[in-house]
């Protein structure tokens, strides 16, 4: 599966999750709208987005959290393309 694919199908299982998790039944436009929006610009294309932390005062952790998230979801998407790329060559 390509890397597009991937990530549709994290977006899609991390929408269900959280109707599923907050009690709402996953009715089809719900997850609809709730996927548009989570997607990325550009399928295939890393997701993170570096956030500038304010110099001084306080810092932004959310964001912050957010930004490691992102990484996170990038590193495994690739690591998982690249197990699937190698074994099929063994294969």
């Amino acid at each position: 599966m390509s890397l597009a694919g991937k990530q549709r199908d994290k977006v899609l299982e991390e929408v269900v999750r959280e109707l599923l998790k907050n009690g709402v039944p996953p009715a089809f436009a719900r997850i609809t709208e709730q996927f548009a929006d989570r997607l990325p610009d550009r399928l295939g294309t890393p997701t993170f987005k570096f956030v500038q932390q304010p110099r001084r005062g306080n810092m932004k952790v959310d964001a912050q959290n957010e930004m490691f998230k992102q990484a996170a979801d990038d590193l495994e998407l690739v690591y998982e393309e690249n197990i699937e790329t190698t074994l099929g060559e063994f294969q």
